[in-house]
């Protein structure tokens, strides 16, 4: 009984060390298992940062991109727009010259007619020298208004095209601008 009291003895004593050995394991396994949790909250913690600016950073780019579809849109409206206007504006320009022209060949006309009436009231020797000046300055000043109207169409017709090479220019510079933001945007977020 006694071999056997003293075997109990070891047996009990081998299972203190290993519940000992356990209980200690059991402690290390609750400190890691700690740390563990407090580095899953601090991963979970900058995961919501980062997602947060994320999300700015994604409202920061969808606004951008309204505003170049919004000026993108704007653009080619007014584009078709201008061009009509424009092309309005110019036949409404040439008109006026017309008008213009039109106007003073009506005076011409009229001085004209004044000066040929005097001259057949007047029934003096001259008469026919008279129709012949009236008749050839009418003439001179005809050609002349022709070309001098000729000239102002062209003028008018150039400042048209020079008008709208700048307007093509301020939007190709326009384009060029948003072009760059998108090329400095990209950059920046990488």
């Amino acid at each position: 009984m006694q071999i056997q009291a003293g075997q109990f003895k070891i047996q009990i004593s081998k299972l203190r060390d290993e519940k000992n050995e356990i209980e200690k394991q059991m402690f290390q396994l609750e400190i890691l298992i700690g740390e563990k949790e407090r580095e899953i909250e601090k991963i979970a913690s900058d995961n919501a940062v980062q997602t947060k600016g994320n999300e700015e950073t994604v409202k920061e780019l969808k606004d951008k991109i309204k505003f170049f579809r919004e000026n993108q849109k704007l653009l080619t409206e007014g584009e078709g727009d201008l061009k009509e206007q424009q092309k309005e504006i110019l036949d409404l320009r040439m008109q006026v010259e017309k008008g213009k022209a039109d106007k003073k060949r009506a005076a011409e006309l009229e001085r004209k007619c004044k000066l040929l009436e005097e001259t057949v009231k007047s029934k003096s020797p001259n008469s026919i020298g008279m129709l012949l000046q009236a008749n050839k300055t009418e003439a001179i000043r005809e050609t002349e208004s022709d070309s001098k109207r000729e000239l102002n169409e062209r003028i008018s017709q150039l400042n048209y095209e020079l008008e709208q090479k700048d307007r093509e220019f301020e939007k190709k510079l326009r384009a060029l601008r948003q072009e760059q933001e998108r090329i400095k945007s990209h950059y920046e977020n990488q």
